[in-house]
C-alpha cells in the first residue's frame, strides 16, 4: 500500500479535549460510507424466492489534525463533522 498524501493547506477550527480555546491546524477529513446487504441461499425446489436487499444506509466523516497518523473518534484523536457541499 502507498500512503495517500492529503492536500496541504486546508484548515479548519479544531477544540480538543481538556483545551479551552480553539486552534487553527491543518486538518484532513475521512469520508466513510456504509452499507448493508441481505440475501437468502435458496437452494430447495419450489422455494419461494426472496428479494436480495444491497443498498447504502449511512455515512460518517471524520475530520482529525493532519499530523495525526491515528482516526479514532473514540480516543479523541478525531470529531465526527458534517459535509458543506458546494
Amino acid at each position: 500500500m502507498e500512503l495517500i498524501r492529503p492536500p496541504e493547506g486546508v484548515s479548519n477550527w479544531l477544540v480538543r479535549g481538556g483545551e479551552n480555546k480553539a486552534r487553527k491546524a491543518d486538518v484532513v477529513s475521512e469520508l466513510g460510507v456504509y452499507g448493508v446487504m441481505l440475501f437468502s441461499e435458496n437452494g430447495k425446489a419450489g422455494a419461494a424466492q426472496t428479494r436480495p436487499v444491497n443498498r447504502e444506509a449511512g455515512t460518517l466523516l471524520r475530520t482529525k489534525g493532519r499530523e495525526s497518523d491515528e482516526g479514532g473518534v473514540a480516543i479523541g484523536i478525531s470529531s465526527i463533522d458534517s459535509p458543506l457541499l458546494v
